[in-house]
């Protein structure tokens, strides 16, 4: 019993230590996969990165818009004051004159002429040609003539011209807040309530700067930014000035949890070099997607190979106590015939020891040959029940059919255990049939399991009871 379970524990030994192995390597494995997947997606953000860098910086170039600056306040001009007149020709004159001519004041005459033959006649084409001179010769009362031309002639305004005026308006206003002008600054180290413009620069008397329509129409249509978390699924760019955003497309991620996202890259754009590109992990579990499906899997396999094996073990360990069962049996069967071998031997070799010394009288004598003659007999039929037992176990046991008389064999099995039944104080009788039965049986197997049912009988029967076989 011991060792069957000595056995059983070397063998669980056996099975589980390699499956904890197993599950060593592959938590190693997926270890290894989820840092394969974020260094590859380094490498991919570091790409994107630094082709992102370089579009943007060639895109910036041609978003530079250049403004001209007018003085605000006016300053005051050569040209004297405007003239007062009403003449609608003397107003043509000079609204058509060639060259920018300033009054006293400092504001352009042609403009002032438009403005007034728009007033006095307020058609369309008057409208049209006041509009193209406030903004060909932009100052202080562009603003004012072109909302004064829009309520009277909302057609005479160009529209785009009109966008246009204002993009550079707010150029201008933001150019007056720079610290260095001519170093140019983001939007972020501007003091401006309008945050439209992107990037300002001050170049002499003209204002370089960028728009954020200009970058968000650009970028519309360059996949390389706003389209990155669609190119990248995991993805949110940003452009970046001293870890400041100017502008980002962020994933929707980002905007719904509000949390900070891990950088996965950073490039420099060469525009000015303070500007940034800069790539997030927006949805880390995109990254790690892949191999936590491999994770999965590999858990699979592991969870059906200690199935399996649990099963196994299982079986094995049914077989097993099985196998202790039969050994125990096998073990009480031969203590058994040892203890049923024992007393006919022993009687044997006492009475055949009394008849060597010849000391017995001749008619104890007889009784002895007849006593050692039946334990033989008994002998002979213990050994012939063990080895038919091991034939019937092996499949061995050869079997004669033949016509047989059951009340004869009944009868003839109760003689063989009269003797026996007689010494134990047993009385043995049978009941035969009323008439004569015979059947195609086994004769000696049929006797021989006739007999040890009426020795168990007898065996375990007190003395003066009486045992009926019918």
């Amino acid at each position: 019993m011991k060792r069957g379970r000595f056995s059983f524990a070397v063998l669980l030994l056996v099975v589980v230590l390699p499956l904890l192995a197993l599950a060593v390597v592959g938590w190693l494995g997926n270890r290894a996969q989820v840092r394969g997947a974020w260094a590859a997606a380094k490498e991919e953000a570091d790409r994107f990165a630094t082709e992102a860098a370089a579009n943007i910086s060639r895109a910036l170039e041609q978003w530079v818009t250049v403004a001209t600056t007018y003085p605000d306040p006016p300053l005051p001009g050569d040209g004297g004051p405007f003239p007062a007149t009403d003449d609608l020709e003397e107003l043509r004159r000079l609204r058509d004159a060639t060259g920018p001519t300033l009054t006293d004041s400092g504001l352009p005459v042609r403009v002032i002429a438009a403005m007034r033959l728009f007033g006095k006649t307020g058609s369309l084409e008057d409208g049209r040609i006041a509009a193209a001179r406030a903004l060909g010769e932009p100052s202080a009362i562009t603003g004012r003539a072109l909302s004064e031309i829009g309520k009277i002639q909302p057609e005479a305004v160009d529209a785009a011209a009109l966008n246009q005026w204002t993009k550079d308006e707010a150029a201008r206003s933001a150019a007056k807040m720079l610290a260095d002008p001519g170093a140019g600054a983001y939007s972020l180290d501007i003091t401006s309530e309008d945050e439209s413009i992107i990037w300002v620069r001050k170049v002499d008397d003209k204002i370089h700067y960028i728009h954020r329509q200009e970058i968000e129409a650009a970028a519309k249509s360059n996949p390389g930014v706003p389209g990155a978390y669609r190119s990248i699924p995991w993805a949110a760019v940003e452009m970046m000035v001293d870890d400041r955003t100017v502008i980002g497309f962020l994933h929707p991620a980002i905007r719904k949890s509000g949390k900070a996202a891990e950088i996965m890259a950073e490039k420099p754009v060469p525009f000015d070099g303070k500007l940034r590109i800069r790539v997030s992990a927006a949805k880390p579990e995109l990254i790690l997607s892949a191999a936590r499906r491999q994770s999965q899997w590999t858990t699979a396999l592991l969870l059906c190979a200690v199935a399996v094996c649990g099963a196994g073990l299982w079986m094995i360990h049914r077989m097993l106590e099985r196998e202790r069962k039969l050994n125990a049996l096998k073990s009480d069967f031969v203590a058994s015939v040892s203890h049923e071998l024992r007393a006919p031997i022993a009687s044997i070799r006492l009475m055949a020891d009394a008849l060597d010394r010849g000391k017995i009288p001749g008619e104890t004598a007889k009784e002895f040959h007849k006593l050692i003659s039946k334990e033989g007999t008994r002998l002979s039929t213990l050994i012939e029940n063990i080895l038919d037992f091991a034939r019937i176990e092996q499949n061995r046991k050869e079997w004669r059919f033949e016509e047989t008389d059951l009340t004869g064999l009944v009868g003839e099995s109760l003689s063989l255990m009269q003797p026996l039944a007689a010494e134990k104080g047993i009385r043995l009788r049978g009941d035969p049939p009323p008439q004569d039965l015979s059947m195609r049986v086994d004769a000696g197997a049929l006797q021989q399991a006739l007999v040890n049912l009426i020795d168990n009988a007898i065996k375990f029967s007190p003395a003066g009871s009486a045992i009926r076989v019918t």
